[in-house]
């Protein structure tokens, strides 16, 4: 089986990773990382509803502030995320 990991840095709802982990069968868990918590939940369930809540992880954070180890995923994804930095140097 595949240990294929990813993690979506600022994800919102998760909708990104839901919809690749949704139709790549090769991604074995995908990483929503957020800040907001509100979103977070509404990830959970939206994972949950769709039956992927095995394969979908979501982490309440900040890629600024990165709650995981180097080499922790094969890939890292970001889409408009950047834009809310808290420290744009960072």
């Amino acid at each position: 089986s595949s240990s294929f990991q990813y993690v979506d840095l600022g994800s919102g709802t998760g909708a990104a990773a839901l919809r690749l982990t949704e139709i790549h069968s090769f991604i074995h868990e995908a990483t929503c990382l957020n800040l907001c918590e509100e979103q977070n939940v509404l990830a959970r369930k939206r994972a949950a509803d769709l039956g992927l809540e095995g394969r979908i992880k979501v982490v309440t954070g900040t890629y600024e502030d990165c709650p995981f180890g180097d080499n922790s995923f094969d890939v890292s994804f970001s889409q408009d995320a950047f834009v809310h930095a808290f420290s744009k140097s960072k």
